[in-house]
């Protein structure tokens, strides 16, 4: 365990972190946006698949083959001993209805990775923000638990030269030592929860924390009201937009087995060049070749197709709608809990302020002569916890700004990170 007044001088020499640091350092060096970012690279090829489709493919082959004899019948050269051939075969589909939804369902698709990419960021970055006010609020209470201890201590100094000078019992003295010892207790757990909350925040960024943090001012907030706040979550929200593509895709999907019933339509061309030139003499050949399909009947593998397709497309508008709705009831809470937070913060910071009078008072009293060591110490119990409180509700209130903005779909206000997190690319 590091102490308090160790981690005070490490830290003091290093320039304070800011919270539009940590989230641009998160977003440069965490996996998490990088694996985002691969799964669009997947779906973007997976488009250029569906690409494919439309465009002819050309496959050139060559031959050389070595025979024992002729065959040269009435001059024509049917085998010769050392045969070379060249075959040039080009072949495309002039036409599939089908290809027409498999493409827009790809696009659609790529929409919808882009759109849960951005949805990934966003979420990352206010888990790092999350992770950055819960280091800000382990400091408050290990800066509140190390005073404690430091008072606890002089109390207890206090109080073993009064016993020796018989103003104090014993018992008093073992009452202070108790409180030095619970003082004690509670900064070690507070210096190990801010340990903890720094490794937490490291893992986000890729490396130790170590250097201070920087506080954050009161992040902008507006509420206009939950209607409002509902429309604007829906037009802005990443992961609403993901799902609506995707369910562009799904309905592409589900007219895709009917559109198997059109007929398709191939074109071939087949170019050669041999020295076999048989009875047609010709050492360069070629034809060409319309060919268009009818597929009548499939054993059925269509029809259930259609069935599972469809059966898809109406999970995926189940799911939106159920998005939706979790959305509405988001908004709801985080508007409540904002109000609670707001409401416990004022709470917090008028209990502090009676504590900390309540402890001048004592402290006066007991330089005067007019109250016990027991008294000073319950002051001091009264005042820490009172500071732990206010840590607490600050960062109780700092989660329920940041749900709200989640819930909205607005951005984190860290200089415009948050923004280029929340915003899909559009370029191929």
């Amino acid at each position: 365990m590091i102490p308090w007044v160790g981690i005070s001088v490490v830290l003091a020499a290093a320039e304070p972190l800011a919270l539009s640091e940590a989230v641009a350092e998160a977003l440069e060096k965490n996996e998490v946006p990088e694996l985002a970012d691969a799964q669009v690279v997947q779906a973007r090829a997976a488009r250029r698949r569906a690409l494919a489709a439309w465009f002819p493919t050309a496959d050139l082959s060559a031959s050389y083959t070595r025979r024992a004899r002729e065959a040269r019948p009435n001059g024509a050269v049917l085998q010769a001993n050392d045969a070379f051939g060249g075959l040039l075969l080009v072949q495309s589909r002039l036409f599939d209805a089908t290809q027409i939804t498999d493409l827009a369902a790809a696009g659609a698709r790529l929409d919808a990775q882009r759109a849960s990419a951005a949805a990934t960021d966003r979420a990352f970055v206010f888990e790092v923000a999350d992770a950055f006010f819960l280091v800000l609020a382990a400091e408050g209470t290990a800066q509140a638990a190390a005073q404690r201890l430091e008072l606890a201590e002089q109390v207890e100094s206090d109080t073993k030269e009064r016993v020796r000078a018989g103003l104090a019992s014993t018992n008093d003295r073992s009452r202070v030592e108790l409180e030095t010892a619970s003082a004690r207790l509670a900064s070690t757990q507070a210096d190990n929860a801010l340990n903890q909350a720094r490794l937490s925040l490291g893992f986000l960024l890729a490396r130790p924390v170590e250097e201070p943090l920087a506080p954050s001012g009161a992040l902008v907030v507006q509420d206009p009201g939950a209607e409002s706040l509902y429309r604007q979550a829906v037009e802005a929200r990443p992961d609403l937009e993901a799902l609506r593509r995707q369910l562009v895709a799904r309905r592409q999907d589900a007219l895709e087995p009917w559109l198997r019933l059109v007929p398709f339509i191939d074109a071939a061309g087949r170019f050669t060049l041999t020295n076999e030139t048989g009875f047609v003499g010709e050492e360069f050949n070629w034809n060409l070749s319309l060919t268009a399909t009818w597929n009548l009947y499939d054993g059925g593998v269509r029809y259930a197709d259609a069935r599972d397709q469809a059966a898809r497309r109406r999970a995926a508008e189940l799911e939106l709608a159920r998005l939706e709705r979790t959305t509405r009831l988001e908004i709801e809470q985080a508007r409540t809990d904002r109000v609670t937070a707001v409401a416990a913060l004022a709470q917090a910071e008028q209990r502090l302020r009676v504590a900390e009078l309540n402890y001048e008072e004592v402290q006066a009293r007991y330089r005067s002569g007019l109250s016990t060591s027991l008294e000073q110490a319950d002051a001091s119990v009264q005042l820490f916890e009172a500071r732990v409180a206010l840590a607490a509700a600050r960062f109780d209130n700092r989660l329920a700004e940041l749900a709200l903005l989640e819930a909205t779909g607005a951005p984190l206000p860290v200089g415009g990170l948050a923004e280029q997190a929340t915003t899909p690319s559009s370029s191929d």
